[in-house]
């Protein structure tokens, strides 16, 4: 979540509301509702029929860790 938001995976809570502020102008009362946000953020850029414009090259790193789990390899699909 951090490093989709700054770039960096070891963000502070304050640098992540920068961060959501310059890239998104948004601004959140509690760092809950800011993380909660980014989740979002992440879900629509991970979802298949959905095209975000403008992801940066550590977005699309982030997105690509969470399709292959990390490991190089793609997820199975659940049956269902």
């Amino acid at each position: 979540m951090k490093k989709f938001a700054t770039g960096k995976g070891t963000a502070k809570k304050e640098d992540m509301a920068v961060a959501i502020y310059k890239r998104w102008n948004k601004e959140f009362g509690t760092n809950d509702e800011a993380d909660a946000y980014v989740l979002a953020k992440i879900g629509e850029a991970y979802h298949p029929g959905l095209y975000v414009e403008g992801l940066t090259a550590f977005q699309h790193e982030v997105i690509d860790k969470l399709r292959n789990d990390g490991s190089g390899r793609r997820r199975a699909k659940k049956a269902g």
